[in-house]
């Protein structure tokens, strides 16, 4: 990871390679990268501004499967300053992936029948699935003056998945000969697209003054 901490600037970008599972505390911490988004900014009588925030940046981290090989590939970056005064905010995420993974799986029974014949059986599952994928996240926030707030957000991600799967199973007698065989292969792909974005401005009222006699 390389970045640049400058006053109201961050900006960095990122790659992780990791054969862990997605949960892992590589890519936990490089999710903390991105920052946290504003959602709500007062500014106080006396100029001062406060900021709420509603958690992390949610791009999505995508699940890896629970067994097998994975072969995980992140690269990111993330941009974000505040200008004219602490009025302007503007906030970029930007993330790529490419995750992999192989599970094989391997079988072995014998059965012994009531008339002394013995049949083995064995089978070979092998499974391979890769998930790719890019998303793009950003939010303008302008301060009009200090009792209105004006928040541009959009946020556009793609992905694509394959899995291919191959399963042989045998079964012989005592002899070795075979009794059966059974091969089955089965591949499938998708592909999904979002598109989001949306426009809030929201404006606080001055208070009534109240009046004592």
């Amino acid at each position: 990871m390389m970045g640049i901490f400058k006053s109201k600037l961050k900006a960095a970008v990122y790659g992780t390679y990791s054969n862990l599972t997605n949960d892992s505390k590589i890519n936990r911490s490089m999710r903390k990268l991105k920052g946290e988004d504003y959602d709500v900014i007062e500014v106080g009588d006396d100029g001062s501004s406060v900021m709420y925030s509603s958690g992390g940046d949610d791009d999505e981290d995508y699940s890896s499967p629970t067994s097998g090989l994975p072969n995980n590939f992140n690269m990111g970056g993330h941009f974000a300053d505040r200008f004219e005064n602490n009025t302007m905010g503007i906030k970029l995420n930007f993330k790529g992936f490419d995750y992999k993974n192989k599970n094989i799986r391997t079988s072995k029974s014998e059965e012994l029948l009531p008339n002394g014949s013995l049949f083995s059986s064995s089978g070979r599952k092998e499974d391979r699935s890769k998930n790719t994928g890019e998303s793009l996240r950003g939010g303008y926030t302008y301060n009009i003056d200090s009792l209105s707030t004006l928040k541009i957000a959009f946020g556009a991600k793609q992905n694509r998945n394959q899995l291919n799967s191959t399963s042989d199973d045998f079964t012989r007698d005592q002899r070795g000969l075979f009794i059966s065989t059974n091969r089955q292969t089965n591949t499938g792909s998708g592909h999904s697209e979002a598109f989001n974005g949306n426009i809030n401005w929201s404006r606080r009222f001055k208070k009534e003054e109240e009046h004592f006699q």
